[in-house]
């Protein structure tokens, strides 16, 4: 249980070391055993990796219910390293998050359905994944680094009308409420004011996740639902408030008692 400003860079930091710290583990047993009768050094795995759940919240709600959520997301992110792995091998270290809102949650799948589910021109879409790699793949484009690259290049301070987080978030809202007309004219709007060097910069890092250069460009096909549509706009919301922009604030830890029921951990 951490400041929820930290979580990210902890986890992710947790994840990479003890693949490390398992890697030089295996390599000392194996040196040591490797001449022995009947042990097989060679069965043994190079390393091991280590996947996770993360629950943002806020610090007066009942740690129980984040840390039952919590296990569940590992198992969501786990499913994504299974993907990954091969036979005879070990698959990827993966993580896994979510803002919960309510002190009642059900499983992951319904409650991620529940609040990434929407409808882009009457197809299903997801707005967002939840979960990434801890460290890139050369088959699976959903990476931690690949989620940071694309929130750095959309925030770009130094460009002119920037794609911000609020804008996105305006997005979201139109498909929510299934305005189509709407939702076209806003992201036509954004598109007209935003340079074309910093667009197309924008497209090229959607498009490592599956976009394409036409009006598509922010989402694609989904990888295992057949007529749904995936894009990674809820992910770009928390993962900025709770990574990127969080970790590059100058103000002080919250520390107030008096009003920790509005302070949130992870």
């Amino acid at each position: 249980m951490v400041r929820s400003d930290l979580a990210i860079d902890y986890a992710l930091d947790f994840c990479q070391r003890f693949q490390a710290e398992t890697k030089e583990q295996l390599e000392a047993i194996k040196e040591t055993f490797h001449n022995i009768a009947h042990f097989d050094v060679s069965q043994l795995p190079k390393l091991l990796t280590a996947s996770g759940g993360i629950v943002f919240q806020k610090s007066g709600q009942p740690f129980i219910t984040a840390n039952e959520f919590a296990e569940k997301l590992c198992k969501y992110a786990k499913a994504l390293t299974k993907q990954e792995a091969k036979q005879q091998s070990v698959g990827p270290a993966a993580l896994a998050y979510h803002k919960l809102s309510s002190v009642m949650a059900a499983d992951v799948d319904s409650t991620l359905d529940q609040v990434l589910l929407s409808k882009l021109n009457g197809v299903d879409i997801y707005t967002g994944t939840y979960r990434f790699l801890v460290e890139p793949s050369a088959s699976q484009p959903y990476s931690f680094a690949a989620i940071k690259d694309l929130i750095l290049s959309l925030q770009a301070p130094e460009r002119d009308f920037p794609i911000t987080t609020s804008k996105w978030r305006k997005l979201l809202g139109h498909m929510s409420q299934t305005e189509t007309d709407n939702l076209s004219r806003t992201l036509a709007l954004y598109e007209k004011h935003a340079s074309k060097d910093y667009l197309n910069e924008v497209k090229q890092k959607f498009a490592h996740f599956g976009g394409t250069d036409d009006g598509a460009w922010w989402y694609w096909p989904h990888p295992d639902k057949d007529n749904t549509l995936q894009t990674v706009i809820s992910d770009l919301i928390i993962l900025e408030r709770y990574w990127l922009t969080a970790r590059h604030r100058t103000s002080q830890p919250t520390s107030d008692p008096a009003n920790n029921s509005n302070k949130e951990i992870s």
